[in-house]
């Protein structure tokens, strides 16, 4: 299968957020999962829905539904029979490395893909929520923010704003009330990438056949 599995474990991490694996042990009491390394227990394939269901890192469980005809053709195929079967014959070495292999790719890491997803699910309920009036009002929006995204991802609403939301998705609430201003919005951002870069890759990376205009197209 070679760099089709590579490169059908980073659109399905586009389209989901999930976090690579790893096939290396932890020792940990409790095996955590991770696109690469899911089975075919971990996921039901129901015409063109995937319902994921497996334990992440630090032993959370992560549940997620996505529509997407590609996957569901791809993951379905390989898991008729057999439900230990790994749904990828890759590892996350290995993922990387195809990653920096191909044209512009050198450029992102696999993190990225989950910032880009962060980030893009982070501009929508910006967008969707008021500009707040006040220093007060802003604290509680960004909050609403973080755990929006820290759902998407399974991780903490701390770490969420962190690591995995550009500060620019908030400078529509930039305000003359010093206040109300998120002054990072206005320093470097600490992402490798900054919002425009992640919200680009998909065009900058030619997964091959795997390339996706949109990962977030039908993500809702």
């Amino acid at each position: 299968m070679g760099d089709k599995d590579e490169a059908l474990v980073l659109y399905l991490i586009s389209k989901t957020g999930f976090r690579i694996g790893s096939n290396s042990e932890t020792l940990a009491q409790v095996k955590a999962f991770g696109a690469s390394t899911l089975t075919c227990r971990h996921v039901t394939v129901s015409a063109n829905r995937l319902a994921f269901d497996f334990t992440g890192k630090k032993g959370v469980r992560v549940v997620k539904t996505i529509t997407d005809s590609f996957l569901a053709g791809k993951i379905g195929a390989r898991c008729r029979s057999v439900s230990e079967q790994s749904l990828f014959a890759t590892t996350d070495d290995k993922i990387r490395a195809y990653l920096c292999s191909i044209p512009g790719g050198s450029r992102f890491s696999v993190k990225d893909f989950r910032t880009y997803l962060g980030t893009a699910v982070a501009f929508r309920k910006v967008k969707a929520l008021p500009i707040p009036k006040s220093g007060a009002e802003y604290k509680r929006y960004r909050k609403e923010v973080g755990e929006t995204v820290a759902k998407q991802l399974g991780n903490s609403r701390v770490i969420a704003l962190k690591s995995y939301v550009s500060p620019e998705v908030f400078c529509s609430w930039d305000s003359k009330d010093k206040s109300v201003t998120d002054k990072r919005a206005k320093s470097p951002s600490s992402l490798k990438n900054n919002f425009l870069e992640c919200i680009h890759y998909d065009q900058e990376v030619a997964m091959e056949e795997f390339h996706d205009p949109d990962p977030l197209e039908r993500q809702e």
